[in-house]
C-alpha cells in the first residue's frame, strides 16, 4: 500500500510539474503576444513596456509588424525623446516606424470592457480590439444595432467603433 501511495504521489508531482511548466510557457507567450522583430533581433512587448516612462504609458497605441517587416509602434502623441530611446534599443532602428493614433491601447480595452457589461442587453454578440486600425470591432446583427445604436454609443465613442453585421455563434470544435 505504501508503495502504491508513493507511485501515485510521484505521478501527481510529475503531472503538476509538467502542468506548471506548460502554464509558465503559456503565460510567457501571452506576455510576449505583441512583439516586433526582423530576422536578427527581437524586442518583446514586455521590454517595450519597461522602457515607457510611467507618465507616457497611456500613450501607447500598440505594436505590430507591417507587411514590409517594419516594427510599427503606435503612439497617441509625438514624443521624440521616447522614439529615440526605442530606436537606440533596436539593433535595426531603420526598421522601426512610429505612427500616431487617436486612442491608446488601454483606452480601446477600457471601452471594450464597458461594452462587455451591457453586451447581452444590447444584442452585441462579441467584441475585439484591433490596434492596427485603432478600433473596437463590434459583432452585432443589423436589427440589434438599429434598435440599440444610441445606447451603444453611450458606452463608447462612435469613431472608435468598427461594426461587423451578422448573426454569429460560437462553435466548440473540441
Amino acid at each position: 500500500m505504501k508503495k502504491s501511495v508513493k507511485v501515485i504521489l510521484g505521478t501527481a508531482v510529475i503531472a503538476l510539474s509538467i502542468f506548471s511548466a506548460a502554464s509558465l510557457s503559456f503565460a510567457d507567450s501571452v506576455l510576449d503576444r505583441y512583439y516586433f522583430r526582423d530576422t536578427h533581433q527581437t524586442i518583446t512587448y514586455a521590454k517595450l513596456k519597461e522602457m515607457i516612462p510611467s507618465s507616457f504609458a497611456n500613450q501607447l497605441g500598440g505594436v505590430y509588424i507591417d507587411d514590409n517587416g517594419n516594427s510599427v509602434i503606435l503612439l497617441t502623441e509625438k514624443n521624440p525623446e521616447f522614439e529615440e530611446k526605442i530606436k537606440g534599443e533596436n539593433k535595426y532602428s531603420n526598421k522601426t516606424v512610429f505612427y500616431y493614433v487617436k486612442y491608446s491601447e488601454q483606452q480601446l480595452l477600457d471601452a471594450q470592457d464597458r461594452l462587455y457589461g451591457v453586451a447581452s442587453d444590447l444584442g452585441i454578440q462579441f467584441t475585439v480590439t484591433n490596434i492596427k486600425q485603432n478600433k473596437v470591432i463590434i459583432y452585432i446583427s443589423k436589427e440589434a444595432y438599429h434598435q440599440n445604436k444610441q445606447e451603444i454609443f453611450k458606452h463608447i465613442d462612435e469613431d472608435m467603433v468598427q461594426l461587423v453585421f451578422g448573426n454569429f455563434k460560437m462553435i466548440n470544435q473540441a
